[in-house]
Protein backbone atom coordinates (compact mmCIF):
# COMPACT_ATOMS: atom_id res chain seq x y z
CA UNK A 1 0.00 0.00 0.00
CA UNK A 2 1.45 3.24 -0.48
CA UNK A 3 1.92 6.27 1.77
CA UNK A 4 -1.43 7.74 0.09
CA UNK A 5 -3.27 5.03 0.04
CA UNK A 6 -2.05 3.70 3.91
CA UNK A 7 -3.11 7.82 5.12
CA UNK A 8 -6.53 7.79 2.78
CA UNK A 9 -7.37 4.08 4.52
CA UNK A 10 -6.02 5.06 8.16
CA UNK A 11 -8.46 8.49 8.20
CA UNK A 12 -11.35 6.39 6.75
CA UNK A 13 -11.30 4.10 9.46
CA UNK A 14 -9.80 6.27 12.35
CA UNK A 15 -10.33 9.73 11.31
CA UNK A 16 -9.00 12.97 10.99
CA UNK A 17 -8.29 15.92 13.72
CA UNK A 18 -11.54 18.26 13.12
CA UNK A 19 -10.91 21.71 11.61
CA UNK A 20 -10.45 24.36 13.95
CA UNK A 21 -12.48 27.23 14.22
CA UNK A 22 -10.23 29.37 12.94
CA UNK A 23 -9.90 27.11 9.66
CA UNK A 24 -13.35 27.00 9.37
CA UNK A 25 -13.81 30.94 9.22
CA UNK A 26 -10.58 31.12 6.58
CA UNK A 27 -12.09 28.82 4.21
CA UNK A 28 -15.29 30.66 4.68
CA UNK A 29 -13.65 34.15 3.62
CA UNK A 30 -11.68 32.43 0.81
CA UNK A 31 -13.15 29.16 -0.44
CA UNK A 32 -16.42 28.69 -2.93
CA UNK A 33 -18.09 25.95 -2.00
CA UNK A 34 -17.80 25.64 1.29
CA UNK A 35 -17.73 21.94 3.27
CA UNK A 36 -18.77 21.95 6.64
CA UNK A 37 -18.11 18.92 8.62
CA UNK A 38 -20.33 16.86 10.63
CA UNK A 39 -17.88 16.39 13.69
CA UNK A 40 -18.22 12.64 14.58
CA UNK A 41 -16.96 10.00 17.13
CA UNK A 42 -15.83 6.84 15.40
CA UNK A 43 -15.94 3.53 16.76
CA UNK A 44 -12.42 2.55 16.19
CA UNK A 45 -10.70 4.20 19.47
CA UNK A 46 -12.97 2.10 21.55
CA UNK A 47 -12.44 -1.09 19.80
CA UNK A 48 -8.78 -1.08 20.40
CA UNK A 49 -9.35 0.43 23.92
CA UNK A 50 -11.91 -2.55 24.70
CA UNK A 51 -9.35 -5.07 22.74
CA UNK A 52 -6.45 -3.76 25.30
CA UNK A 53 -8.80 -4.38 28.30
CA UNK A 54 -10.04 -8.11 27.03
CA UNK A 55 -6.01 -8.52 26.66
CA UNK A 56 -5.35 -7.52 29.89
CA UNK A 57 -8.07 -9.31 31.65
CA UNK A 58 -7.31 -12.26 30.44
CA UNK A 59 -3.39 -11.70 30.90
CA UNK A 60 -4.40 -10.95 34.29
CA UNK A 61 -6.25 -14.18 34.71
CA UNK A 62 -3.60 -16.24 33.81
CA UNK A 63 -0.41 -14.28 34.94
CA UNK A 64 1.71 -16.14 36.68
CA UNK A 65 4.21 -13.67 38.55
CA UNK A 66 6.89 -12.58 35.90
CA UNK A 67 5.87 -14.64 32.80
CA UNK A 68 4.76 -12.98 29.55
CA UNK A 69 4.85 -9.31 31.17
CA UNK A 70 4.88 -8.30 27.58
CA UNK A 71 1.46 -9.09 27.16
CA UNK A 72 0.37 -6.67 29.95
CA UNK A 73 2.53 -3.36 28.48
CA UNK A 74 0.76 -4.27 25.16
CA UNK A 75 -2.31 -4.81 26.77
CA UNK A 76 -1.83 -1.44 28.67
CA UNK A 77 -0.94 0.34 25.23
CA UNK A 78 -3.73 -0.71 23.33
CA UNK A 79 -5.91 0.89 25.94
CA UNK A 80 -4.28 4.60 26.26
CA UNK A 81 -3.74 3.98 22.07
CA UNK A 82 -7.84 3.39 22.00
CA UNK A 83 -7.94 6.76 24.71
CA UNK A 84 -6.04 8.61 22.52
CA UNK A 85 -7.73 7.63 19.37
CA UNK A 86 -11.01 8.69 20.42
CA UNK A 87 -10.82 11.80 22.19
CA UNK A 88 -8.74 13.36 19.32
CA UNK A 89 -9.58 12.39 15.96
CA UNK A 90 -12.89 12.57 14.19
CA UNK A 91 -15.08 11.15 11.63
CA UNK A 92 -15.71 14.36 8.84
CA UNK A 93 -17.17 13.22 5.73
CA UNK A 94 -20.19 14.09 6.29
CA UNK A 95 -21.49 17.31 6.70
CA UNK A 96 -22.83 20.41 4.30
CA UNK A 97 -21.91 21.79 1.55
CA UNK A 98 -22.20 25.50 1.15
CA UNK A 99 -22.29 26.97 -2.36
CA UNK A 100 -21.95 30.62 -2.02
CA UNK A 101 -22.41 31.69 -6.05
CA UNK A 102 -25.50 29.44 -6.59
CA UNK A 103 -26.44 30.74 -2.79
CA UNK A 104 -27.48 26.48 -1.84
CA UNK A 105 -26.85 24.41 0.96
CA UNK A 106 -26.30 20.49 0.19
CA UNK A 107 -26.12 17.46 2.47
CA UNK A 108 -23.18 15.68 1.87
CA UNK A 109 -23.61 12.30 3.02
CA UNK A 110 -26.11 13.13 5.68
CA UNK A 111 -29.77 13.69 5.63
CA UNK A 112 -31.67 16.26 4.98
CA UNK A 113 -32.83 18.76 2.30
CA UNK A 114 -31.21 20.91 0.23
CA UNK A 115 -31.62 24.94 0.30
CA UNK A 116 -31.51 26.61 -3.01
CA UNK A 117 -30.73 30.28 -3.98
CA UNK A 118 -34.77 31.04 -5.24
CA UNK A 119 -35.64 29.91 -1.78
CA UNK A 120 -33.04 32.29 0.36
CA UNK A 121 -34.29 35.13 -1.37
CA UNK A 122 -35.78 37.08 1.25
CA UNK A 123 -35.65 37.13 4.80
CA UNK A 124 -37.49 33.76 5.69
CA UNK A 125 -34.11 32.45 6.37
CA UNK A 126 -31.48 33.12 8.93
CA UNK A 127 -28.04 31.70 10.07
CA UNK A 128 -27.95 31.50 13.41
CA UNK A 129 -25.49 30.79 16.44
CA UNK A 130 -26.38 29.30 19.20
CA UNK A 131 -25.50 26.74 22.59
CA UNK A 132 -25.89 22.98 21.21
CA UNK A 133 -26.96 19.84 22.12
CA UNK A 134 -23.39 18.70 23.49
CA UNK A 135 -22.32 20.22 26.85
CA UNK A 136 -20.63 23.43 26.51
CA UNK A 137 -20.88 23.29 22.35
CA UNK A 138 -21.64 25.86 19.82
CA UNK A 139 -23.92 25.28 16.78
CA UNK A 140 -24.55 27.34 13.59
CA UNK A 141 -28.22 26.36 11.97
CA UNK A 142 -29.58 27.85 8.92
CA UNK A 143 -33.16 28.20 9.62
CA UNK A 144 -36.30 29.31 8.36
CA UNK A 145 -38.83 32.04 9.76
CA UNK A 146 -41.82 29.26 9.86
CA UNK A 147 -40.53 26.03 9.78
CA UNK A 148 -37.46 26.32 12.30
CA UNK A 149 -34.27 24.41 11.62
CA UNK A 150 -33.60 23.69 8.21
CA UNK A 151 -29.98 22.28 8.22
CA UNK A 152 -27.20 22.28 11.71
CA UNK A 153 -24.58 23.65 8.99
CA UNK A 154 -21.79 22.51 12.06
CA UNK A 155 -21.61 21.89 15.83
CA UNK A 156 -18.30 22.09 18.04
CA UNK A 157 -17.15 18.53 18.87
CA UNK A 158 -17.09 19.44 22.44
CA UNK A 159 -16.66 22.48 25.16
CA UNK A 160 -16.09 25.44 23.18
CA UNK A 161 -13.30 27.86 24.47
CA UNK A 162 -13.61 31.83 23.99
CA UNK A 163 -11.93 32.11 20.62
CA UNK A 164 -14.06 29.41 19.56
CA UNK A 165 -16.76 31.28 20.43
CA UNK A 166 -15.62 34.41 18.74
CA UNK A 167 -14.47 32.58 15.39
CA UNK A 168 -17.69 30.83 15.08
CA UNK A 169 -19.88 33.71 15.74
CA UNK A 170 -17.49 35.24 12.85
CA UNK A 171 -18.01 32.07 10.54
CA UNK A 172 -21.81 33.27 11.17
CA UNK A 173 -21.29 36.18 9.70
CA UNK A 174 -19.38 35.65 7.26
CA UNK A 175 -21.99 32.85 5.73
CA UNK A 176 -25.14 34.75 6.35
CA UNK A 177 -23.58 37.81 4.60
CA UNK A 178 -22.27 35.47 1.84
CA UNK A 179 -25.40 33.44 1.40
CA UNK A 180 -27.59 37.12 1.92
CA UNK A 181 -29.57 36.25 4.62
CA UNK A 182 -30.32 37.76 8.18
CA UNK A 183 -27.47 36.79 10.82
CA UNK A 184 -29.56 35.75 14.04
CA UNK A 185 -28.50 34.51 17.81
CA UNK A 186 -25.43 34.53 19.38
CA UNK A 187 -22.69 37.37 19.49
CA UNK A 188 -19.05 37.22 20.43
Amino acid sequence: MSGHGFAAGWARWVGRPPPSSQQLLKAATDNDPLFLPRVEIGWVGSAVALTGLVLGVLWARGHQGGQGDAVGWLALFLVLAGMVIQMTWRHIDNGWLVDFTRRGVQPVGTTGPGVQAHELMGSDYCVMLSPGDKWRSLVIDLRHNDTGRVARLFQTPGPARMTDHRALSALADVLARRLQVRRDGMTF
